[in-house]
């Protein structure tokens, strides 16, 4: 499995990936101003139209300060997510506002992407698992849980009374 982002152009892989995201989901906006300003923030993953646009909350207006006056029309917005389960993976694109919006509830649209960065955070899957286990450390046994598995080891749950 290659560990590198993947970018996808096509546009049902396109769709496809950005729909790896859930709505609701969190995601994190860095936006750049003409002037070179660069700044991050929350926000969350609304949806999006095939082809058409992207929705994402506006952020929080007590932490864009200034940083307001950027958000509007031809401004490149960064949008960074990730992928609900245990794939342990980012989707991340580039874009430009299209428009914000007041009502329903303040939104940004974006452009819809050209392409899509898909990257791996974990080497393989993990799986979720509840297996009971015997853990010896120096000829002590400690009763334990198997919490999840991958192809390259488990994460044990052990309790031993201590923190």
């Amino acid at each position: 499995m290659p560990r590198g982002p993947v970018k996808v152009n096509t546009s049902d892989r396109l769709s496809r990936n950005l729909g790896l995201l859930q709505a609701g989901s969190i995601v994190s906006l860095d936006i750049s101003t003409p002037a070179g300003q660069k700044a991050k923030f929350k926000s969350v993953f609304v949806g999006y139209v095939p082809k058409q646009y992207v929705l994402v909350q506006y952020p929080d207006a007590s932490k864009l300060g200034s940083f307001s006056h950027h958000i509007k029309q031809g401004i490149n917005i960064t949008v960074r997510g990730l992928v609900e389960g245990h794939e342990g993976s980012v989707v991340a694109f580039a874009s430009s506002v299209k428009q914000t919006i007041q009502m329903p509830s303040k939104l940004i649209v974006l452009d819809f992407p050209k392409s899509v960065s898909l990257q791996q955070l974990r080497a393989a899957l993990r799986i979720d698992t509840d297996i009971s286990a015997k853990l010896n450390i120096a000829n002590e046994y400690w009763a334990s849980h198997i919490t999840d598995i991958s192809i390259s080891g488990c994460q044990l749950s052990v309790d031993n009374g201590d923190s």
